[in-house]
């Protein structure tokens, strides 16, 4: 899991690594089922699920996020290193 980092409330966020945005779904908190064919899940607070972490997945991951006024406020970003199977 990545936290999101923005405490306040907002309308809306996605995530995005190396510059590029990452199609997520929301995370179903009700039941502990996979998310069949979904490996970037998101929950209500904007935390980050990846499933099955993968190589590519390595890089420059960051949330950003639209508070109730329209601005685009950016977390901080993080480096995900995935190390290969031994």
């Amino acid at each position: 899991m990545i936290q999101h980092p923005m405490k306040k409330i907002m309308n809306t966020s996605i995530w995005v690594k190396d510059g590029q945005m990452v199609q997520t779904i929301l995370k179903d908190n009700s039941n502990n089922k996979r998310v069949i064919g979904h490996r970037f899940l998101v929950d209500a607070s904007g935390n980050l699920y990846i499933d099955n972490v993968r190589l590519e997945d390595d890089g420059k991951w960051q949330c950003e996020a639209e508070d109730g006024f329209g601005f685009v406020v950016q977390g901080k970003p993080i480096v995900l290193t995935v190390l290969g199977k031994f």
